[in-house]
């Protein structure tokens, strides 16, 4: 390893089932900045590298890098990890980087935290499939820390229990993405001429209240819903998740058979929307830009993609897994000897359904 006077630096990526206690601005106070987009502007992800040696070359000139990911559950973790080991693989002129996915469990996530810290690795990238306290991650963390190790959180954070084991955080910002939600209501509605001092009945569709990470989600769009006299919450449901489209096709029917007057259903999950827009299929009504129902979501994957061009999905707002370049650049701050940003979000915009057909082909996930 490197001689370094600097402290850990453990990226974590944490999964698409982690969350954070309390907001991001509360965790980390330091440099944080937004970068979420509602221009024009697209990222296409890269295909996935091959696997990297278990061993580390000689070659102490490069920054020894070490990624720990969880096993595949989706289309958009496999694009997320794909991302960052490109963004290290393509640069292998600085790098020497380390790759291992493991199951979800605590327990081997910090025995390979022990294993690279054993060979020497400069910095840490861990992507957890959820966070679950143990203290023999916090041991594992404190270990990296004495031995002079970065260690970088991304993706998805539940709880952070001791902020001096981290140097920056990668991620969403799921605050903003819950406005960008009601941002894209209020451009679908101008799209189809309803006026502000027309009444709007909007059911809002969600998980349950332990996925942190969805209420952020829910409070940033009940804020901007607040902003407008005109716009009647009828109903949230709560929906509970299992992965599949079955509970929320039931949901949406069971709304649907309660309210005969919705005009906007907002989904805040790839999964969401895709069961209700099964249960509008199967009704009277109709759905997406030249329906009687206006349906937003969030995610932006492949298939609300094809959902938007088939013509039942008016806008979807983009959780971006291309979180390997901004890794990347945070690495290469630190590498300069710079002080790296403590957090960094990865920027996202909304697609709409006219635009669709433009990206789908980009869309890996």
């Amino acid at each position: 390893m490197k001689k370094r006077l600097s402290y850990i630096f453990c990226i974590i990526l944490l999964t698409t089932t982690a969350c954070v206690s309390g907001s991001y601005e509360n965790e980390f106070t330091e440099s944080s900045q937004s970068t979420t987009t509602n221009n024009n502007e697209s990222v296409t992800s890269s295909p996935t590298p091959s696997v990297t040696p278990d061993t580390r070359e000689s070659n102490e000139s490069k920054a020894f890098v070490g990624f720990i990911y969880p096993g595949p559950r989706s289309d958009w973790m496999e694009a997320q990890v794909s991302s960052i080991k490109e963004s290290f693989i393509s640069n292998s002129e600085i790098y020497e980087f380390l790759s291992q996915n493991v199951d979800s469990g605590s327990a081997e996530h910090w025995e390979i935290m022990n294993d690279y810290i054993d060979k020497g690795v400069d910095y840490i990238i861990l992507m957890l499939g959820w966070w679950q306290h143990d203290p023999m991650f916090d041991a594992a963390l404190g270990r990296a820390k004495d031995a002079g190790i970065h260690v970088v959180f991304t993706n998805f954070m539940d709880e952070i229990y001791d902020q001096s084991l981290v140097t920056s955080y990668v991620g969403l910002d799921f605050h903003a993405h819950g406005r960008d939600a009601a941002t894209a209501v209020e451009m679908v509605l101008e799209k189809k001429n309803i006026s502000d001092t027309e009444d709007v009945n909007i059911v809002l569709l969600h998980f349950e209240i332990g996925l942190d990470r969805r209420n952020y989600l829910t409070e940033g769009f009940l804020e901007q819903v607040e902003k407008h006299s005109n716009w009647n919450l009828l109903d949230m449901r709560i929906v509970e998740l299992d992965w599949t489209l079955e509970k929320p096709r039931i949901a949406m029917e069971d709304l649907l058979n309660e309210y005969d007057d919705i005009d906007v259903i907002v989904a805040l999950h790839e999964r969401l929307v895709l069961g209700a827009i099964e249960a509008l299929n199967e009704s009277e009504r109709t759905s997406g830009p030249n329906g009687d129902i206006s349906v937003i979501s969030i995610d932006a994957t492949r298939h609300e993609f094809e959902a938007m061009i088939d013509g039942n999905l008016d806008a979807s707002v983009e959780f971006n897994p291309l979180f390997g370049p901004f890794v990347e650049e945070i690495i290469r701050t630190l590498e300069s000897g710079e002080q790296a940003d403590r957090i960094v979000y990865v920027p996202g915009r909304i697609f709409f359904a006219h635009e669709a057909a433009m990206y789908i082909d980009e869309r890996t996930y």
